[in-house]
């Protein structure tokens, strides 16, 4: 029914809670939430519960940041040519669009370039800077990318051209030898947050001009874009990342900037109070759309206009890329997993994947899906001719830029980070690839690296979980990589009623513990209807709690992350023993039918499985085979 997950329940010292509780008078249920993610002494827990811009570092701290201020205000003065270079996703795009709007501001109509992701692929290229030395160029800035071009910058510097880099991503190897290179993961870094965005990285290159410049400390006019960069590029929603996504959400909420107006329009976007979850799963695919089928130009057009007329043009066309997307993602997705499933996950601990049917700008997605289903560090390579372009995702157990630096060279190139990366690597070199990166994983990680984890912050009572609670963490928003919403766990619950199964296969069902009751919502989980219909078992839940809002009333709800059922001591059995020749058992509640329907097929005894759909007959049939042979 369920993928095997390893629950674990977060340790934390009580006396750490309650210390917190008395001296911030908040209650101790927030308090140890706060100890659970590490906040232990009073004053972190103030800045984490109430940020403020004041707690953003100087940006001048930064490696280089003196010396790229000095040459791009060199370079306004003297009205050179600038352009700036970006990666095609939010990321990349936000922070083009800062320096452009900032820029234009000061009076300077800076140019930008964009590489064709199917075409040109990540970061500089050698034509790219040719293109650009011909239309005319004296500075190149650029943004979330850069850190791994050597011989890109050497050849720009030899068309007469300056380059300033603004990067985020780990250095490899040699750093280019560009007029600065900006970079808080710079060997011998001293800047206090490592973990900027690239969009973060270029809001410090613009905090630090205007400071330079007399003008505002912290420029506010960017926290939106910046927000949609940094939560977009899953970050850690911690530190300084914390502040520019909690004031850039309330900007984006505001929906000054009218491309963030059309966008929302578009998306039929209307919570007055946006969140991590609007901008992650609503707002960046659509932005990301673009970029992963053709280019990434309308996102930035859409970004700095003025005109609504403009970006509602641009944000409609935006939503019909995003449905070609998923279209898309969904085909990859179903060839991708049947592959896995003929692959023996007993032995191959990684998982590397390779079509000529892949579309490159889509592979990440599916990639991140085969990880949520299976649980392995996955790279999916979308091969064209003797190429392939490859990305990858991991779990958390398994550093995927260090394990893809062992295999090198098998590699035409690589880059990215612990949780994702990208390749490029010729066609006949697949195979070892594939082998050596298993062979990597396997040496990494053991079985229960391998195995889901559930990390439970709370074990609650029903009647503990309240608005009230559920207000209070609000305090804890915004969510998102490196501050995950809170997870909680109930044990030794049972059903209140039936379950409803709702349209879209989500289910809703009422719980109890013997003191409160409170519903239930499973998304996507219509496959529990059978066993929850079932009143002769208890269970164990881990859930979200989530606050409903409708005309002014709020109400509590839980949604549900995971289940563990206890099947009942004595099933329920009809006709007593011995009194026909057969026996009704209801085994409903058990968690592992496969390997329960395999135990009596061994008896050789006649069995009638009542089954009700055609769809559970194949599957079951599928289940049983796979026990069998397991």
């Amino acid at each position: 029914m369920f993928q095997r997950r390893i629950w674990r329940f977060k340790q934390v010292d009580p006396e750490v809670s309650f210390r917190l509780a008395d001296r911030l008078k908040i209650s101790p249920l927030l308090a140890h939430l706060l100890a659970s993610r590490g906040i232990r002494d009073e004053e972190s827990a103030r800045r984490f519960l109430y940020p403020s811009l004041d707690h953003l570092h100087d940006p001048f701290l930064l490696p280089d940041m003196d010396r790229a201020v000095t040459r791009i205000l060199e370079g306004l003065s003297k009205g050179e040519r600038i352009w700036i270079y970006g990666d095609y996703d939010v990321d990349g795009t936000t922070a083009i669009s800062m320096l452009l709007l900032f820029f234009r501001r000061l009076g300077v109509e800076a140019r930008y370039y964009i590489p064709n992701r199917l075409v040109e692929g990540y970061g500089l290229n050698v034509d790219a800077i040719t293109e650009i030395a011909e239309k005319g160029c004296d500075l190149l800035i650029t943004v979330d990318c850069g850190i791994s071009s050597v011989e890109e910058v050497e050849h720009a510097k030899r068309l007469g051209i300056d380059v300033v880099i603004t990067d985020h991503h780990h250095p490899k190897g040699e750093i280019p030898k560009a007029h600065s290179v900006v970079n808080p993961k710079l060997p011998g870094s001293l800047y206090p947050f490592k973990e900027l965005a690239g969009s973060g990285v270029a809001f410090k290159l613009i905090q630090a001009l205007a400071k330079a410049e007399g003008m505002e400390e912290v420029p506010e006019e960017f926290l939106d874009l910046v927000a949609l960069g940094t939560i977009a590029d899953v970050t850690p929603l911690v530190g300084e990342n914390r502040v520019l996504a909690k004031f850039g959400l309330e900007k984006l909420s505001a929906r000054e900037r009218v491309g963030i107006r059309a966008l929302c329009d578009a998306a039929s976007l209307r919570a007055e109070k946006l969140n991590s979850y609007h901008v992650s799963f609503i707002l960046a695919p659509r932005l990301n759309a673009s970029g992963r089928l053709d280019t990434a130009h309308s996102v930035v057009e859409l970004l700095t206009t003025d005109s609504y007329e403009i970006a509602r043009r641009i944000a409609f066309k935006l939503n019909l890329d995003n449905a070609e997307r998923q279209k898309i993602e969904k085909r990859i997705l179903t060839q991708a997993i049947d592959m896995v499933n003929a692959m023996d996950l007993r032995r191959e601990k990684g998982i590397v994947l390779a079509s000529e049917e892949w579309h490159r700008g889509v592979i990440g997605i599916v990639a991140s899906r085969i990880v949520e289903r299976f649980y392995r560090p996955t790279i999916l390579i979308a091969l064209e001719e003797d190429e392939g372009h490859g990305s990858g995702r991991s779990i958390p157990e398994f550093d995927l830029f260090e394990g893809i630096s062992r295999c090198e060279d098998l590699l035409l190139s690589f880059g990215g980070h612990s949780a994702a990366a990208g390749i490029r690597i010729r066609r006949e070199k697949i195979p070892d690839f594939r082998r050596r990166f298993s062979e990597v994983v396997a040496e990494t990680l053991s079985e229960e690296d391998l195995t889901p984890k559930v990390e439970i912050d709370l074990e609650a009572l029903l009647e503990e979980l309240t608005v009230e609670m559920a207000e209070e963490m609000e305090l804890l928003e915004p969510f998102g990589f490196g501050n995950p919403s809170p997870l909680f766990a109930a044990r030794n619950l049972s059903i209140v009623g039936l379950p409803q199964l709702m349209k879209n296969d989500h289910l809703k069902f009422k719980v109890r513990d013997g003191r409160a009751s409170r519903e239930v919502v499973a998304w996507n989980m219509g496959r529990l209807y059978t066993p929850l219909s079932n009143r002769n078992i208890t269970f164990d839940l881990a859930f979200q709690p989530r606050l409903d809002e409708w005309r002014g009333s709020k109400r509590l709800r839980l949604e549900l992350r995971d289940i563990v059922i206890h099947p009942s001591e004595s099933p329920p059995i009809y006709p007593p023993e011995g009194s026909v020749g057969f026996k009704i058992v209801d085994r409903r509640g058990i968690q592992d039918k496969f390997a329960y329907i395999s135990r009596l097929l061994e008896r050789e005894e006649r069995t009638l499985l009542y089954v009700r759909s055609a769809r559970d007959v194949e599957r079951l049939a599928e289940g049983i085979e796979g026990a069998l042979l397991g």
